[in-house]
């Protein structure tokens, strides 16, 4: 088993963060602003994409499809146009996804992992690989910054501008966000601790709750030491023994509970009361109607960000009509597969994982992007499935509503 890089004491119960208060905005004179200019570029051109505002937003956006960037995009800029925007991406470029970005003026760093990542990082997965790249970026053009939000680019949209909470640039602390479990009555959390940090992390942190890495927020200050804490980890030589996707949560926990971000460049706040929703937790509201619904904590207060909007179907659906200014089934994902209604043609066959998606094309979608998939099921989820379809072997089942696909034979 993996030793622990140091020996952690039990943590102290954490005191609940102060709710952050709105800071004023200021309007710009005249009405709206012009957005920044979209700029893409190879990763190798990182230092000539300086940031044009003092605040930066960083995601990482990983075969993630042109329809969940326009929302998570579109949702942003309608509460705040002069925010930086930094993506990467990986190549190839979706011409639609090109057009996303210049729209709503983002910035994209195209890569290569083959050809552009170090070979330590071997087939590192993009849920870990993200965080040395934005410490990469902050370590070049950090002088330029004054507040960063690091954030899940699939599942996130905007009811508000979330550097409003802040308060005075560069001091604001760095601000996390629980779940609705502690470690040790969650398998995937304790799991990812386990076995990374052994048992003796394990058990002295197993009373603390979840907290999620998708979405956090600070000053540059407290951002720095953040990822500072997060890349030394993953850099350790036994690092790559416990890598996977969602592995990047254990270690933030571990570095959050453990205080290897200083307190007082730390601030961990609840579901409740907090201004940042994930929807993992039951913890929230959806009220207002159908065609924009509001996203309320239990104190009724408007979230300013609502990450994994795809565990509520009625946001999702909300969100695509809202946000997604075109029609998606023009993009061609879906060209090279064969499709079938009411039947799911790989019952119990060649599962790789189910994802969040709402409509049998934006399933299609996904296994077009996601290499080694070669068919999927659209039922009660989206199944993703990695062997190709054979009518003597399969077995498929009546399913009604279903939608499968398949590749068609070249």
């Amino acid at each position: 088993p993996v030793q622990p890089v140091q020996p952690v004491q039990p943590v102290q119960p954490v005191l609940p963060a102060q709710p952050a208060q709105p800071v004023q905005h200021q309007v710009q004179p005249g009405g709206l602003s012009l957005l920044p200019v979209s700029r893409i570029a190879p990763l190798a051109d990182m230092a000539n994409l300086a940031p044009v505002s003092r605040n930066v937003v960083f995601g990482l956006a990983h075969n993630t499809l042109p329809a969940n960037l326009a929302i998570f995009l579109n949702s942003f800029r309608k509460h705040n146009r002069e925010a930086s925007i930094v993506f990467w991406l990986n190549a190839p470029l979706h011409q639609r996804t090109r057009e996303v970005l210049t729209r709503f003026g983002a910035d994209a760093l195209i890569y290569d992992a083959a050809k552009d990542f170090p070979a330590s990082w071997g087939s590192y997965h993009p849920s870990t690989t993200r965080w040395p790249l934005f410490k990469a970026y902050l370590d070049r053009h950090g002088s330029l910054v004054d507040n960063v939000l690091m954030i899940d680019t699939r599942d996130s949209a905007f009811q508000d501008d979330p550097f409003r909470y802040l308060g005075a640039p560069q001091g604001a602390p760095l601000w996390v966000y629980e779940e609705d479990t502690i470690i040790s009555k969650n398998g995937w959390n304790e799991g990812w601790i386990r076995d990374c940090f052994g048992q003796q992390v394990t058990t002295s942190l197993g009373k603390n709750t979840v907290i999620c890495s998708g979405v956090s927020i600070g000053g540059i200050v407290a951002v720095q030491r953040y990822l500072e804490e997060m890349t030394k980890v993953m850099a350790t030589e036994w690092f790559h023994k416990c890598e996977r996707n969602g592995v990047d949560q254990g270690v933030h926990n571990v570095i959050i509970h453990r205080r290897d971000v200083q307190g007082e460049f730390l601030r961990i706040a609840d579901q409740r009361s907090g201004w940042i929703a994930h929807l993992q937790s039951n913890f929230y509201h959806v009220g207002g109607p159908d065609d924009a619904p509001v996203v309320t904590n239990n104190e009724g207060e408007k979230f300013a960000i609502v990450h994994q909007f795809d565990r509520n179907e009625k946001l999702a659906l909300a969100y695509s009509k809202l946000y997604v200014y075109w029609n998606i089934e023009e993009d061609g994902y879906c060209d090279a597969f064969e499709t079938r209604q009411d039947l799911d043609l790989f019952f119990k066959q060649c599962d790789m994982g189910k994802t969040g998606e709402i409509t049998a094309y934006t399933c299609c979608a996904s296994c077009a992007v996601r290499p080694g998939c070669k068919g999927w099921t659209f039922a009660n989820g989206c199944w993703l499935k990695n062997c190709d379809y054979d009518p003597q072997s399969a077995r498929p089942k009546s399913h009604a509503g279903a939608v499968s696909g398949y590749l068609k034979q070249q």
